[in-house]
C-alpha cells in the first residue's frame, strides 16, 4: 500500500527531527503548519502524554494557525471529572484508536462537553487519535509513566476532513509518535532528575559525568535547615499524616531557597541542605541570597507555625545554620550505586553549626566568614567549640 503524497514529503522530515531536535513543542509547530502547507485544512491540532514527575501527571500543546503552540501541564490533584468526560478518555476506556465526530449539519454529533465549545468556535470536524507505545490490548495507562501519544485534529471547513486527509494524518501519526516517544525521553529523564537531585546535578549527569570519585571543587555558601521536635512529633503520629505535615513545612523551606537562586542538595529526615555556588569566586551576593532565603524560610515557618497553634497540627521549629567554603561535588558511593552530592568541611561545619542553635537560643546562627562576606551587620555571639573541628568559631546571628 502506498504512502500519501503528502506523508511521503514529511515522514523523511520528521524522522530527521527526531534525530535533531531537542524540544517537542517546536517540532510540534512545525509539523503542523506543514500539514496546512500541504493543504489539510487544520485549524487545531493538540498533543497530550503522560510524563514521569512527582507532582505533574502530564502536559498537552495545542496548536492554532494564529497563536503558533501553546503548553500546558497538569498536576495529580487536578480535577479529573473533565478528562474523564472527553473523547481521550473515552478512546483509552475502549481500546480504541480512533474517533471522529462531524460537528456541522445534519450528521453533527455532539455527544462531548468540550465538543459544544468547538462547535461555538466554529469547528467543523474533530478526529481524535491514539498510538499506543506497546500492545494496546494490554496497556496500563494508568501506570505506564509513557503509555503512547493522544492526539485530536480539528477544523473549520464546511463539510470536514477529506478521507484523503484523514489517510494523510493516519500515515504520519505511527512516525508523530516515535518522534514525541525520543523527544519525551529526554523530557522525562530532566525531570526527573530536576526532582529528585536539583537541576545543577541534572546538568552534570545528563552531561555524562557519572564516573564514580569525579569530583568538582568549588566554593559555595552553604545552608543547613533543620525542624525541632520533629523526632518527638514522629514518636506518636500517623505515617501518612506525619508526611502531609513535613512536606507542608518543606515547602516553606524550598520555596525560599529555590526564589532566592540556591539549589536543594538534599533532603536529611526532617532537614535540608542547600548551597549557593559562587561561579565568580565573589562571596557577597551569594551570602546575601541565602540569609535572604534562610529569614523567608524563618518568617513562613511562623506563619505556618501560628495556624498549627491553632489546632492544625504541632509546632515544629526552624533553625538554620550559614556558612561559606570549598565543597567537593560530584559521584560518591560504590561500584553499583552512587549519589551525586557534596561533601567537605565546609558541609561538615555547617551541620555541626546549626546543632548549636538550640544551646544558643537562636534559630539562625552563621559562621565568621560567613558573616565577613555577607555585607550585612551580624551580631557576633563569641567563640564556640563545634564537634570535629580543632579550633573554636566565632559565630553570629541577625536580631
Amino acid at each position: 500500500m502506498s504512502l500519501p503524497p503528502l506523508a511521503q514529503r514529511l515522514i523523511p522530515w520528521l524522522v530527521r527531527e527526531g534525530l535533531v531536535s531537542t524540544g517537542l513543542e517546536a517540532t510540534f509547530d512545525a509539523f503542523c503548519r506543514r500539514l496546512v502547507e500541504g493543504g489539510v485544512p487544520l485549524a487545531r491540532g493538540h498533543l497530550s502524554m503522560p510524563t514521569l514527575h512527582p507532582t505533574i501527571e502530564g502536559f498537552g500543546l495545542t496548536w492554532r494557525p494564529a497563536g503558533g503552540t501553546d503548553a500546558a501541564a497538569w498536576n495529580f490533584d487536578n480535577d479529573r471529572s473533565a478528562y474523564e468526560d472527553s473523547p481521550f478518555y473515552r478512546l483509552i476506556r475502549d481500546r480504541e484508536t480512533r474517533l471522529r465526530r462531524r460537528l456541522d449539519g445534519n450528521a453533527a454529533v455532539v455527544d462531548f462537553p468540550i465538543l459544544h465549545e468547538f462547535k461555538a468556535e466554529g469547528i467543523t470536524d474533530y478526529y481524535v487519535t491514539l498510538e499506543a507505545f506497546g500492545d494496546l490490548a494490554t496497556k496500563d495507562f494508568e501506570t505506564d509513566p509513557l503509555p503512547g501519544v493522544a492526539a485530536s485534529w480539528s477544523t473549520a471547513r464546511p463539510g470536514g476532513f477529506t478521507e484523503d486527509e484523514l489517510e494523510t494524518i493516519d500515515a504520519l501519526l505511527p512516525v508523530v509518535a516515535l518522534v514525541a516517544y525520543r523527544l519525551s525521553l529526554t523530557h522525562v529523564a530532566r525531570s526527573t532528575l530536576d526532582a529528585y537531585i536539583g537541576p545543577e546535578a541534572a546538568d552534570r549527569v545528563l552531561r555524562g559525568e557519572i564516573r564514580r570519585g569525579a569530583v568538582t571543587r568549588q566554593p559555595a555558601v552553604v545552608a543547613v535547615f533543620d525542624l525541632c521536635g520533629f523526632t518527638a512529633v514522629a514518636d506518636r503520629t500517623p505515617g501518612e499524616q506525619l508526611i502531609a505535615w513535613l512536606n507542608e513545612h518543606l515547602d516553606r523551606i524550598v520555596g525560599p531557597v529555590e526564589r532566592n537562586g540556591g539549589q536543594v542538595l538534599k533532603f536529611v529526615g526532617d532537614g535540608v541542605i542547600a548551597v549557593f555556588p559562587l561561579p565568580d569566586g565573589d562571596g557577597s551576593p551569594a551570602c546575601r541570597s541565602a540569609l535572604a532565603a534562610a529569614r523567608a524560610a524563618l518568617a513562613e515557618t511562623e506563619v505556618l507555625n501560628r495556624s498549627r497553634d491553632a489546632g492544625a497540627g504541632p509546632r515544629l521549629d526552624l533553625d538554620v545554620a550559614l556558612h561559606m567554603g570549598e565543597v567537593m561535588y560530584g559521584n560518591i558511593g560504590s561500584t553499583g550505586r552512587l549519589d551525586f552530592t557534596m561533601i567537605g568541611p565546609a558541609v561538615n561545619e555547617a551541620s555541626r553549626i546549626e546543632a548549636l542553635c538550640d544551646r544558643l537560643g537562636h534559630h539562625l546562627l552563621a559562621s565568621r566568614r560567613f558573616a565577613e562576606n555577607c555585607g550585612i551587620a551580624m551580631r557576633s555571639l563569641g567563640l564556640h567549640e563545634l564537634r570535629g573541628v580543632a579550633e573554636p568559631q566565632e559565630l553570629f546571628t541577625t536580631d
